[in-house]
């Protein structure tokens, strides 16, 4: 074979090769896999080995915006797929339709809910007796016996019987009969005595409207009309209050307004 076959051949199989490279690379349609804990966190299945999904350059388009990238944590499924994550660039919260790109190979435009952040507990709340606390960052923070869990992974080696959340800090009631801060990564001795902690109480909800509890009422109203010969006006006030006052406006239309010893009116217009 002459040498300038070879070198046809050998650049014909580097260009075939390259094309099932690139045809191999598909970006894929993305799911929100995390709402808790930080960044809204998405997933994909990626279908190309782990090694291969890991080189390629993630970027994702939002509601049609430019291309942001996406850092991407990929794991093995099988020898020739995986499923990847990675942190959604800030959103607000709501509707959006997000598109995937693998390199420069765009996947499937997909309509995802952005969930709000979630609200963080009240001071002083305690595992136990309740199952579970959100801090300012959106982590929840379990026990799983006495495995101190954050977003469902042990936090730092914390072991307890008890958590508490107190003025911003999570604190935990150790093996080892002292209270521990979390203080990321690692946990700080805080000794025995338990964090202060003040429960605020809720404000008292506004006082009820008196003239929309009990309203003063217009009824029966009679207007005069000149076509039947008629020039009394005619109504029934009812209410838990006296009459203060009686009004009439000419109008057009004409209104006739009563007020009570309570300050609450009503009115009504004709025609």
């Amino acid at each position: 074979m002459k040498r300038c076959d070879i070198v046809g051949l050998t650049l014909l199989a580097i260009v075939l090769g390259a094309l099932a490279w690139v045809v191999s690379v598909h970006a894929q349609t993305v799911r929100i896999v995390a709402t808790r804990g930080g960044p809204v966190v998405i997933g994909w299945d990626q279908a190309n080995a782990v090694a291969d999904a890991a080189g390629f350059a993630f970027t994702i388009a939002i509601d049609g915006a430019p291309r942001v990238p996406i850092v991407q944590t990929c794991v093995s499924v099988t020898a020739t797929t995986a499923t990847c994550t990675g942190p959604l660039p800030a959103t607000a919260p709501g509707t959006h339709t997000l598109i995937l790109w693998a390199n420069e190979h765009a996947g499937v435009a997909t309509v995802v809910d952005v969930p709000a952040p979630p609200s963080a507990s009240a001071n002083c709340t305690e595992v136990p007796p309740v199952g579970a606390i959100v801090d300012d960052a959106g982590g929840l923070w379990t026990l799983n016996g006495t495995i101190v869990q954050l977003d469902g992974q042990q936090a730092g080696a914390g072991q307890g019987a008890s958590i508490l959340w107190a003025a911003g800090q999570i604190s935990v009631w150790g093996s080892d009969a002292q209270w521990w801060r979390w203080t990321p990564p690692v946990w700080t001795p805080q000794g025995p005595t338990k964090p202060a902690c003040t429960i605020v109480p809720p404000p008292p909800p506004p006082p009820l409207d008196p003239c929309v509890v009990a309203p003063v009422k217009l009824s029966a109203i009679t207007w005069p009309s000149l076509a039947v010969g008629s020039r009394r006006l005619n109504y029934t006030v009812s209410g838990p209050a006296p009459l203060q006052t009686i009004a009439l406006e000419a109008g057009p239309p004409v209104a006739l307004t009563v007020t009570d010893t309570r300050g609450c009116r009503a009115t009504a217009r004709h025609p």
